[in-house]
């Protein structure tokens, strides 16, 4: 019982951090936005979209313990919760997908420019055109943020190794942000996942996203251990 009230602790941090943010990024207060500078060299602001995300993680791992707890006695969990875990996939899936485009648009667009630019630069001219990158966020976490909106799915559905998949899921969204907080505090970069890939520029992953990635994949798993439990007895 006491890993079940230990998810929903960690569910309602993450509620209530990602809300801190959101109003930080609403009326602009900085200090809000950057929820744990103290413990990091480098930190970036948690996007907007990713602090209402987190919001919605918060409350979905509240619902996901109420349900191991048979909490859902009107079956209300189970009409929230797919709704909260589309409403995140909806969101994320989108953006991943838009940059997984760009990519490929980019690529391609510099291998034709290449090819019809080379003539002209063997006249003598210079090229004129030149590619400009733009800045997406890191794809670890649009991806963490569709593994958790699909947690919350199969919490829903019985089906076999649900367990095992759930468990997955939250080991992965925990080391994702293990490793982001310990490059913020040992200064490096490619742990944050702070890197240019094909000519695109993707910023570090914020420390306080990080942070909440781990409580979050930390309270899952405390979750699905309570779950295992009450199933074996």
């Amino acid at each position: 019982m006491w890993k079940t009230n230990a998810a929903k602790i960690s569910g309602y941090m993450v509620t209530l951090l990602g809300l801190l943010s959101v109003i930080g990024w609403a009326l602009a207060i900085d200090w809000l936005k950057i929820l744990s500078s103290r413990m990091a060299i480098h930190v970036g602001h948690m996007e907007f979209l990713a602090a209402i995300c987190f919001v919605l993680a918060g409350i979905m791992l509240v619902l996901s313990a109420k349900i191991v707890t048979d909490e859902d006695r009107f079956g209300i969990i189970e009409i929230l919760l797919p709704i909260f875990s589309l409403l995140i996939l909806l969101v994320m899936s989108t953006l991943l997908f838009s940059v997984i485009i760009d990519i490929y648009y980019h690529i391609t667009g510099e291998v034709i420019e290449e090819v019809m630019m080379q003539p002209i630069m063997g006249m003598g001219i210079g090229a004129m055109t030149g590619s400009v990158g733009l800045t997406f966020p890191p794809v670890v976490t649009m991806l963490s943020f569709v593994l958790i909106s699909l947690s919350g799915l199969f919490m829903i559905i019985d089906f076999q190794s649900k367990e095992r998949v759930l468990l997955l899921i939250s080991w992965f969204v925990m080391i994702i942000g293990v490793f982001a907080l310990i490059g913020h505090i040992i200064n490096y970069p490619m742990m944050y996942y702070h890197y240019d890939l094909f000519g695109r520029s993707f910023p570090p992953m914020a420390a306080d996203a990080a942070l909440l990635f781990v409580i979050w994949g930390l309270g899952m798993i405390f979750c699905l251990g309570d779950r295992n439990a009450q199933h074996s007895n």
